[in-house]
């Protein structure tokens, strides 16, 4: 059976046994971290950023390297959801960052390029082609 993205939960194990679908405390880190770990032992070094699991399994069935991060996209004005330590993964591979096509798109791309230039020796923006629709096919 296929793991569908939508049944990807965030949750915290305790020592005792429980859990919680929560994040406090808990360290984030890039989606499919051991795949793009392993793809830089292998000697890659261009990574697809994206919006969304869905989006990362479809480009790794493409054969290249994609993540993500925990949370999406935010608006302008709202506090972004990027964390540093994300770039900090990030260093040293060339980054492009595939933006949603939308208002939250755009202003996530802008802030994730402003903190990947920090680390990453090449970052750039791109826009996925328009999806077709019944309408334009």
């Amino acid at each position: 059976m296929a793991l569908l993205a939508q049944e990807i939960h965030p949750m915290a194990a305790h020592t005792d046994g429980g859990k919680e679908f929560k994040l406090d405390g808990v360290r984030r880190v890039l989606f499919q971290l051991p795949e793009l770990l392993a793809a830089k032992a292998r000697g890659e070094n261009h990574v697809y950023l994206v919006e969304g699991e869905e989006d990362v399994l479809a480009l790794e069935r493409a054969g290249v390297v994609a993540t993500t991060w925990t949370e999406g996209a935010w608006q302008p004005g709202q506090k972004p959801k990027w964390r540093t330590e994300y770039s900090q993964t990030l260093a040293g591979w060339h980054v492009t960052i595939v933006q949603d096509r939308d208002e939250a798109g755009r202003q996530t791309a802008k802030d994730i390029t402003a903190d990947l230039d920090q680390h990453a020796p090449c970052v750039k923006s791109s826009k996925p082609p328009k999806a077709k629709t019944p309408e334009t096919t």
